[in-house]
């Protein structure tokens, strides 16, 4: 038996693993796992599609039963890399703004070729996703979009493109900006607000609701004696980016809510109220 029926017939048996495994979890219609479907159209109008889904039982290397190789690539082709091997699936344990997915993409002629989601299925609402160009070093938004057009040229690109899950570079320019407003701002409002933040914004800074941060347990702590009705929360940065936004938030006392991948800097905290609308400058260690 030759070394290229051992590959069908290995091929086979990952499939059917990853088959059992995917029906397995259809059958509890309680499937709530983490998926995105990346596609790739070329310049010829041909489309391929690539799955990642997030599963305890997977890891960031190479999972039988839950990563689907492949072994021939088409002309025009997409795959995810891990440990320099091709799939088609993979399965990882976690995504976070963390997780870096290599891509690898195979062109035949010389044209534009467009990178896209095709379907985000429980994807938290303030999960980005970017398709990060190492060649250049530019990030593309491709979350709810038609995603982007890339004019590449004939041949194989296995270590250029990434799905990334933060913007490294727009979080470097805020970081900046964040430590020159420091610097430039002296006089600060009961709040703790730069005058020059509080007008860019447009935020408000009101008696009646007071807010915390603790940063022990990544909480905001919202003290709320009037119980009038928490319509929103809102996080920025110093630049007026919408970090995360809560809603619906009730009317009791005392509310807290646990915030999630807020890295350690300066933000601006917003509670609206049917009455107000109160903010805070934060530090978050």
């Amino acid at each position: 038996m030759n070394n290229f029926s051992l590959k069908k017939i290995l091929y086979t048996f990952i499939i059917t693993l990853f088959c059992i495994n995917l029906f397995a979890q259809q059958g509890t219609n309680n499937d709530n796992r983490m998926k995105i479907r990346l596609g790739f159209t070329s310049t010829t109008n041909t489309h391929k599609q690539i799955l990642v889904t997030v599963d305890n039982n997977a890891t960031a290397g190479i999972d039988f039963g839950y990563d689907a190789e492949i072994f021939n690539t088409n002309p025009d082709d997409i795959y995810w890399i891990i440990d320099n091997r091709k799939f088609n699936i993979q399965g990882i344990d976690n995504i976070d703004e963390n997780s870096i997915l290599p891509i690898g993409v195979h062109t035949a002629i010389d044209g534009d070729y467009t990178i896209v989601i095709d379907q985000l299925q429980n994807v938290p609402e303030d999960r980005e996703i970017f398709l990060f160009d190492k060649e250049d070093n530019t990030y593309y938004n491709i979350k709810n979009n038609t995603g982007v057009s890339l004019a590449l040229n004939a041949g194989d690109y296995v270590n250029r493109f990434e799905l990334r899950f933060i913007n490294e570079n727009e979080n470097t320019e805020e970081e900046e900006e964040e430590n020159s407003t420091t610097d430039n701002t002296d006089e600060e409002d009961e709040d703790g607000f730069g005058i020059n933040i509080d007008i860019s914004l447009g935020l408000k800074a009101e008696a009646g609701v007071q807010i915390q941060f603790l940063n022990n347990s990544k909480q905001i702590s919202i003290n709320n004696p009037d119980t009038a009705p928490i319509t929103s929360v809102e996080i920025y940065s110093f630049s007026g980016k919408l970090k995360a936004k809560y809603n619906s938030i009730g009317k009791e006392e005392k509310i807290v809510i646990q915030t999630n991948n807020l890295k350690s800097g300066q933000y601006i905290l917003r509670v609206n109220s049917d009455v107000e609308s109160k903010s805070k400058k934060i530090l978050v260690n």
